[in-house]
């Protein structure tokens, strides 16, 4: 049975390592931000971010070409997680992070793939 005093030093520690977590994915992010304007098809290897700042008004397409990729996007209340051959829009401001969930290949463009053009 857990008592009061060793269920408040659980909850600072499992506080603390959120802390580190989120810590160590911001400061991945960061070193992996795209430059304004970059496109392309980069790999992640698993647990890898990538991240980019839209400018209201830009839009951008995140297709997973291979492996799984979880996306979370400034102001949207969801998350989601693009299995290979899935596509996304982003169309408004703010800051986006991509986590390889397992090994992947992103492709990042401001049109849509063509399997997806009407």
């Amino acid at each position: 049975m857990v008592r009061g005093k060793e269920v408040e030093v659980m909850a600072r520690a499992s506080a603390f390592r959120f802390q580190e977590w989120w810590g160590a994915l911001w400061e991945g992010a960061l070193s992996r931000e795209a430059a304004s304007g970059e496109t392309g098809t980069l790999r992640l290897e698993r647990g890898e971010l990538w991240s980019r700042h839209l400018r209201p008004g830009e839009a951008l397409w995140l297709t997973c070409r291979e492996g799984e990729l979880w996306v979370t996007h400034e102001g949207d209340p969801r998350d989601y997680v693009l299995e290979a051959g899935a596509t996304m829009r982003l169309d408004r401001g703010g800051h986006t992070v991509v986590q390889a969930l397992q090994s992947a290949s992103l492709r990042v463009a401001h049109e849509p793939p063509v399997s997806n053009r009407v």
